[in-house]
């Protein structure tokens, strides 16, 4: 039987104006998160561009959702 990995999600919430800061703060959340377990970033957003949000999508891994 496969393990499941623990779960931390984390919630950001903003618009366009904030997207250059909450980009950081993902790379940075990224950068640190523990391959023992999965993240899952839920953004709650208004008026973000396709093509800001095709940037942070961007920041997807294996284990980063």
């Amino acid at each position: 039987m496969k393990e499941m990995k623990p779960v931390v999600h984390v919630f950001y919430g903003f618009d366009e104006r904030y997207v250059p800061f909450a980009g950081v703060s993902i790379a940075s959340l990224v950068s640190h998160c523990s391959e023992e377990r999965n993240y899952v970033i839920h953004i709650l957003h208004t008026n973000i561009s396709k093509e800001s949000q095709e940037k942070l999508f961007a920041f997807e891994r294996k284990n980063v959702y």
